[in-house]
């Protein structure tokens, strides 16, 4: 199982909510860098640390359980990935069942 800290900033424990991203296979961010990396993708005068066309959702659960539900309807690409039970927007803003 992995562990529950920030990527960017390695706080732990991650506090909610937290953003987990819905491309990479385990890559999360607390509040703070989530809003900080939206500025650099923004302002556009420095890159942002992590990839601005990966979708972030944001879970407000506990992170240990969040990542069991999201990693069980999302096993990986591939022709045996099960259809997601719900989609997320191209910015990241929501998603939808």
């Amino acid at each position: 199982m992995a562990t529950s800290y920030c990527d960017h900033c390695r706080r732990s424990p991650l506090p909610l909510p937290f953003y987990h991203c819905t491309v990479c296979a385990d890559y999360d961010l607390c509040p703070g860098c989530e809003a900080y990396n939206d500025t650099l993708i923004d302002g556009g005068q420095s890159r942002p640390f992590h990839d601005s066309l990966h979708p972030m959702l944001k879970c407000r659960a506990n992170p240990r359980v969040a990542k069991s539900v999201f990693d069980a309807t999302h096993p990986g690409p591939g022709p045996a990935a099960a259809t997601p039970l719900f989609k997320v927007d191209a910015k990241g803003g929501g998603f939808s069942f």
